[in-house]
């Protein structure tokens, strides 16, 4: 990867931009007092946009989005000082939603929902604070229930079925 980028009194400043070996852009960003600051986009080596998103003196702030190298969104979500914070969402390159749920804090928290490829619910769980606690849900790919359990502090505490 070969960068281009200005040093100020020996600190990054403006813009900054990598270069795979092919010379195709690989990132690109600003800095400011040497942190990365404001909008910063990754590539993947065929020039398809892999990652955009945004920086407060270089920590993570605000929404993010990684994409498949066929384009379809990936994942998104959003940073609060450089920590996953409140709704992400996740996908299959079919651009199915893969699972989607709530951070506190960067953990788990509250309902989520894991999804197979057709679209349809593979597991309906809750999380406190990155523990399973609750009712954790199985189905198979045509919707049958498979599992029912219960969780307390990330321990099972029965099978239901």
């Amino acid at each position: 990867v070969k960068t281009s980028s200005t040093y100020i009194d020996g600190k990054l400043e403006g813009l900054s931009q990598q270069f795979y070996k092919d010379g195709s852009l690989y990132e690109t960003g600003e800095y400011r007092s040497g942190k990365r600051e404001g909008a910063w986009t990754t590539y993947y080596p065929d020039s398809t946009l892999y990652m955009e998103g945004n920086y407060e003196q270089g920590i993570a702030e605000g929404l993010w989005n990684v994409y498949h190298p066929n384009g379809k969104l990936k994942q998104t979500g959003v940073y609060k000082n450089g920590i996953s914070e409140g709704p992400w969402q996740f996908f299959y390159d079919n651009g199915q939603v893969r699972m989607k749920g709530s951070y506190i804090d960067n953990k788990a928290n509250g309902h989520w929902v894991h999804f197979y490829e057709n679209g349809k619910v593979k597991m309906d769980l809750f999380y406190n604070m990155g523990k399973l606690e609750g009712t954790l849900t199985a189905f198979d790919e045509e919707g049958n229930m498979i599992e029912k359990a219960e969780y307390l502090d990330n321990q099972l505490i029965r099978k239901i079925k």
